[in-house]
């Protein structure tokens, strides 16, 4: 005891100053160092949050994508007169016949397999085709194999109300998932005549969304994307094909859209977000390990804590001025990093020195860099598109829906223009499909280069888009739809060295008192439908006093383009 008493004796005035500006600086700097890290902390998770969100919603638009050209092409291949000319006189020799059912040998029916042999041979994402009749009754089938293949029992209700049947998922003989989709099968006459099937391939499906996740570049390798059945089973997994094959179902119950965290299917915890798929009761599931999530967080937090050490070595011979120094930087970054966390990515902080604080500085300036760069080409990718640079079509129908408000509201005036490339199938067959990609792109230059800045446009969907005139009455649309139409009549598009000229038709609508963004939309669509019938190369003018149009026009049966 009296030993300590004598060391406390000799311990000088300097040494007790420097003890205590120890302990005055140790404090607030860890207690600022900790604001700085659970700051930082939060506002790693809502970046990921964003940053998880936006690479889900791009997936989910890829797939909805993928899901409309694959019913696109069923669709065309049903139209063919080879499928129900040949169906048509299948069935007039068995309803002729005495015999239920009709023989094997049939020669309609050989005819209807040898072109699905030949429509199957050139569709890579299909397994099977197959033909029912109208009752449901299975005709034939291409391959030809063991596992029974039935429609949803909901089959008629799903026809009537969208013309197409969507089945539920099954898995073929090697066990890869297939899902079942058909349309009707039309007579000449409109009659229906049943239904052409096609078990669509969802191992394509892994390929896309592994593309979008490169597309994003996400940080970590470990970042996953899963597609959920509706009944929790793993339908497709980017990392996991083993999981999928062994049926692995997926538990956790997720709100769409938030960031959550949970244990996976493997027992690994991870944080993720849920989206669902359009028109689908399926899930799109991405997951990060939380340990690759909180890496940056506790290298962070290594660092904050070496700056303390060092501060606290330093503080004999510098301990006011090295105090001041601290805090200032700190409190600049903890009201930064809130910042960041309410979502404004325009700090930056100045760095005024080379030590640690100004090295932690400059990489919180890296990183918030970093993040507004991510959420640039995050709004570009949602509201441009890739091939035309025009809107996309969400963008281009959020512009209408403002309009819109604003005709309710002011009455500013607004027409719109519906235009189809004619025939453009017949250049992708023809010319390929690099070719139709070329006409798209010098398409959308031509309109970029002829409409106003206060216009839109934008890619409604396929060969067909969707223009905007701000303040402009129908007579006033119609003369620019025609000075559109003119111009690309004109144009010639150099596709793999060959000339190409094209055509468009366009629908014209103004906009009416009352009308919505459907009623302005199927009355331009009216209009277009006029234009292809009229010969192709056409402007029409909707007519304004037809507010209403009675059919939609995802439902009537349009001439081929």
């Amino acid at each position: 005891m009296r030993a300590r008493f004598r060391h406390l004796r000799f311990l000088s005035v300097r040494n007790r100053i420097l003890l205590f500006a120890l302990l005055v600086t140790l404090v607030p700097s860890i207690g600022l160092g900790w604001v700085f890290f659970k700051k930082t902390e939060q506002a790693l998770l809502e970046s990921s949050q964003r940053e998880l969100t936006g690479a889900i919603s791009q997936v989910g638009g890829e797939l909805e994508l993928w899901f409309r050209e694959r019913y696109h092409d069923i669709r065309v291949f049903s139209n063919s007169s080879a499928l129900f000319e040949n169906l048509e006189g299948f069935l007039d020799e068995r309803s002729l016949s005495a015999v239920p059912g009709a023989p094997a040998q049939d020669p309609h029916l050989k005819r209807l397999e040898s072109y699905l042999s030949i429509v199957l041979a050139q569709l890579s994402d299909y397994e099977g085709l197959l033909v029912f009749d109208r009752e449901g009754g299975l005709l034939s089938r291409v391959p030809q194999r063991t596992t029974p293949v039935e429609l949803p029992l909901d089959w008629r209700e799903q026809l009537e109300a969208n013309e197409i049947v969507v089945g539920d998922v099954h898995r073929s003989e090697i066990g890869s998932p297939l899902m079942l989709v058909a349309v009707p099968i039309l007579s000449g006459q409109d009659d229906d005549l049943g239904l052409l099937a096609a078990e669509i391939r969802l191992d394509a499906l892994a390929a896309v969304m592994r593309s979008s996740l490169l597309s994003k570049e996400l940080p970590g390798t470990s970042t996953e994307l899963s597609l959920v059945g509706t009944e929790g089973q793993i339908l497709l997994s980017t990392r996991r094909p083993s999981t999928t094959a062994r049926g692995a179902h997926f538990s956790s119950d997720l709100t769409p859209l938030e960031l959550a965290e949970y244990v996976n299917v493997e027992g690994v915890p991870v944080v993720g977000v849920m989206a669902p798929v359009a028109d689908h009761a399926w899930r799109l599931v991405i997951e990060k390990p939380v340990e690759e999530l909180f890496a940056e967080v506790i290298q962070v937090r290594n660092r904050t804590l070496l700056g303390v050490g060092v501060l606290v070595s330093l503080i004999g011979l510098f301990a006011y001025s090295i105090a001041r120094g601290i805090v200032s930087p700190l409190e600049r970054l903890t009201e930064a990093a809130g910042k960041v966390a309410d979502g404004d990515l325009d700090v930056k902080i100045p760095v005024t020195s080379r030590d640690e604080l100004g090295k932690t500085t400059q990489v919180f300036n890296e990183m918030v860099d970093q993040l507004r760069q991510s959420r640039d080409r995050l709004r570009q990718l949602s509201t441009i598109d890739s091939l035309t640079q025009l809107a996309n079509r969400k963008h281009v129908v959020e512009k209408l829906a403002t309009h819109l408000e604003r005709f309710r509201r002011h009455g500013t005036p607004f027409s719109i223009l519906l235009l189809d490339v004619d025939r453009f199938k017949a250049i992708n067959d023809s010319l390929g499909h690099v070719a139709g990609d070329k006409v798209l792109a010098d398409l959308g230059s031509i309109l970029t280069r002829l409409l106003r800045a206060v216009d839109i446009a934008g890619r409604y969907g396929g060969e067909e888009f969707l223009i905007i005139l701000d303040e402009t009455r129908g007579s006033e649309a119609l003369q620019t739809a025609e000075r559109i139409r003119l111009t690309i009549e004109a144009a010639r598009v150099n596709a793999a060295e060959t000339p190409v000229t094209f055509t468009v038709s366009i629908g014209v609508a103004e906009v009416g008192v009352g009308e919505d963004e459907d009623s302005l939309i199927m009355r331009a669509d009216a209009a277009l439908y006029q234009a292809k019938n009229e010969g192709r190369n056409h402007s029409v003018l909707a007519d304004p006093r037809e507010i209403k149009v009675t059919q939609h026009p995802s439902v009537r049966k349009r001439k081929p383009s």
